[in-house]
């Protein structure tokens, strides 16, 4: 609804909402404030003086110039018609006002109950936090709380200090002990001694709340569970602190549940230090290290509407600190940045609260980005129905990403006319054009692959099978030959197995020849056949593992690697790596590139090679590209785990298992002196490529391999 000067010259004046409550609020900069409450939609709004007296003036006054002389004439305040106009627009548009006739309460109701979403619109919004009341405490909060202040009593206050710090002091000095206890737990005890923990963390945490908001005389009307991402909280309803006249009321009543559980954290350390390893013991670590992340990660954090959001609003004096901040930062760039003349919604806020009022819009946005794809992922996981789950994900990136991004766009059009491109402006679109054009235009880019040198032709060397070692020729830079034996082992299990198998073909033989003499029928002699035959197999089978004991070498190279541990005599485990041999005059230099990249490169292609810690670089060609189908790193040096550029994860066996799907580019050197080992990286440039037309399709191949269609 938009009102202008003239509308209100010549109608009457808007009629508020007999329901809607003003309540005295803090002091701001030495002006009072209030607050507006609509018990309709429960919201709380904040006004200052100016609007809380055109408020008061609103229900005498007849027209907008009487308006406007009676907050002349009875305040210090010279406000103008247009500054009237605007905050009657913002009540009306909110619709806190009534065209003439005053509405009754069944009208309001049936109003609101119309703007409320529908069945699917609810579901939607509130399938990843749903409140459910479960307590109406107030009558008991305001029983219990003679005997509750004596917890909270100076004397309690200073034995918590005492035996927080000198939990505090023990901790220090078993700080190792501590962080080992934790990966103790990951078990189903731990997860039972867990959830037991939070449970009585968060109950005593939203007591906490209400008792002190109960102190200062506000009610508190429930009090239940809420479930986060299908993860259940508890939730205490306090909102009613913001009819509070001191901001210090407010402030107590927001830090009171981090202060409980900073209070069962020092007594929780104090306890886990004194007392022997036991159930008592496991509950008291788990209460205090629940209650020391819990506070610090997720309670003091204001990005979200947490106690963390409401403590820095109450310090900075500042309330709806999250609409003001996005209010100003909107203001900020669509100013500053595009030259849209809008008014400045903190003019009066100093220069450095402005830019406090960035710096948290920056931050909370970053956080909530995390947060909601970090949602999104969860959700998809949640849902075993793949196709719904990608339903859902989609619908999570819309609603809390695109949906903003949409919105704002749509607004910036329709103020098109608006943008100037005088001054900073022009710079800030110009670098925006530019930006868009790097996105989408095809360009040939650069990519970085991380690469090691390794020799053209080797030979890994494994026992085939246990047993023991009787021969080796694996010395470290001994020169071997094509043919010579490398390793040889003997078993005395695959030994006693062939003499076995013998015996049986001797045995099986002797009654095949009887049989054949006999003259029997047909069936009885295919029988024993059948039997010789197999046995004869099954000889022929263990020969051959006896005979694959003995490893010959297949490169003309040298022994650049060997296991110390072997040697003629000792024992040795099947799988166990002995030695590896290389050809040294030929080398080549492995790089890896990703699914997504590999397309953009082709056969035959010149790189650049930067072998990390040389100055110099040198120039390569592409000579093969093959997919890398094992998904296990051969070359620990590039793996993260040893520092490495290529995401792993260590295996049970020791190896390291690839967390993407990589090609593998075999790339020829000009010069080739390097030592092998090598690592570094390929500078490789691609095709022509959109960058916005590569994350659109790898979107698509994400989808198709994940829908599972």
């Amino acid at each position: 609804m938009i009102m202008t000067v003239n509308m209100l010259d010549d109608q009457t004046l808007p009629v508020l909402r007999p329901d809607l409550e003003l309540f005295l609020g803090p002091h701001n900069n030495g002006a009072p404030s209030y607050t507006l409450h609509d018990p309709v939609s429960g919201v709380f709004r904040h006004l200052g003086w100016a609007e809380a007296l055109i408020i008061e003036f609103l229900k005498k006054a007849e027209t907008l110039d009487g308006l406007v002389d009676s907050i002349r004439n009875n305040s210090t305040l010279q406000v103008t018609k247009d500054e009237v106009v605007r905050f009657l627009g913002m009540l009306a548009s909110e619709g806190l006002t009534v065209s003439s006739v005053v509405k009754n309460g069944n009208s309001l109701y049936h109003s609101h109950k119309a703007a409320k979403p529908n069945a699917i619109q609810w579901l939607f919004r509130n399938y990843l936090y749903l409140r459910i009341p479960l307590l109406h405490p107030d009558r008991f909060l305001a029983r219990s709380l003679p005997y509750v202040r004596l917890l909270a009593s100076r004397f309690m206050l200073t034995i918590y200090a005492l035996l927080a710090i000198a939990g505090l002091f023990k901790l220090v000095h078993r700080l190792d002990l501590y962080k080992s206890t934790f990966l103790y737990f990951f078990n189903l005890d731990g997860l039972a001694y867990y959830i037991g923990a939070l449970l009585f963390v968060k109950t005593i945490h939203e007591f906490s709340h209400a008792y002190v908001a109960k102190a200062h005389g506000v009610r508190v009307p429930t009090m239940g569970i809420a479930f986060m991402v299908f993860a259940p909280v508890a939730f205490c309803d306090v909102t009613d602190a913001w009819k509070l006249k001191s901001r210090k009321g407010r402030f107590n009543i927001s830090v009171a549940g981090i202060s409980a559980e900073l209070v069962m954290a020092g007594i929780s350390l104090f306890l886990w230090s004194t007392t022997p390893p036991g159930p008592l013991n496991s509950v008291m670590y788990f209460l205090s290290s629940i209650t020391i992340v819990s506070t610090l990660a997720v309670n003091l954090n204001p990005a979200m509407r947490f106690d963390g959001y409401y403590i820095l609003s109450d310090l900075w004096g500042i309330d709806n600190l999250r609409e003001r901040a996005f209010a100003y930062t909107k203001w900020f760039y669509r100013s500053r940045l595009l030259g849209i003349d809008y008014e400045n919604p903190e003019a009066d806020a100093s220069p450095r609260r402005q830019a406090g009022l960035l710096f948290y819009t920056a931050y909370a946005w970053l956080y909530r980005l995390g947060l909601y794809l970090g949602i999104a992922v969860l959700v998809y996981y949640k849902f075993e129905a793949k196709l719904l789950g990608l339903t859902l994900f989609a619908a999570e990136i819309y609603y809390f990403l695109m949906r903003p991004i949409t919105g704002e766009a749509i607004t910036l059009y329709k103020a098109r006319d608006k943008i100037s491109f005088r001054g900073s402006a022009k710079y800030s679109i110009s670098l925006a054009l530019i930006i868009l054009l790097w996105l989408v235009v095809p360009l040939p880019r650069r990519i970085n692959l991380p690469s090691t040198l390794v020799p053209r032709k080797s030979q890994r060397v494994f026992a085939p099978s246990s047993g023991e070692v009787i021969f080796t020729a694996t010395e470290l830079n001994t020169n071997v030959k094509p043919g010579e034996t490398l390793l040889e082992i003997n078993s005395d299990r695959l030994r006693n197995r062939l003499w076995i198998a013998e015996s049986r073909i001797a045995v099986a033989e002797r009654e095949l020849m009887s049989v054949a003499g006999e003259g029997s029928d047909n069936t009885f002699l295919k029988e024993k056949q059948d039997t010789y035959l197999r046995l004869k197999a099954e000889s022929a089978a263990i020969a051959n593992q006896i005979e694959q004991n003995r490893i010959a070498c297949n490169v003309d190279g040298l022994v650049l690697s060997s296991n110390r541990n072997v040697s003629v005599g000792q024992s040795i485990a099947k799988g166990q790596e002995v030695a590896w041999v290389v050809d040294p005059a030929e080398r080549k230099l492995l790089a890896y590139i990703t699914e997504g990249n590999v397309e953009s490169v082709s056969v035959g292609q010149q790189v650049e090679f930067l072998p990390k810690g040389r100055s110099e670089s040198l120039e390569g060609i592409i000579s093969a590209i093959r997919p890398l189908n094992s998904g296990i790193l051969e070359y620990p040096q590039l793996g993260s785990v040893h520092k490495g550029d290529l995401p792993v994860i260590s295996a049970r066996d020791g190896g390291l298992i690839m967390q993407k799907s990589y090609y593998i580019i075999e790339i020829d050197l000009e010069k080739n002196s390097l030592p092998f080992g090598v690592t570094g990286e390929v500078n490789v440039w691609t095709s022509s490529r959109s960058l916005a037309f590569r994350a659109a399709a790898y979107a698509w191949r994400t989808l198709v391999r994940e829908s599972g269609f």
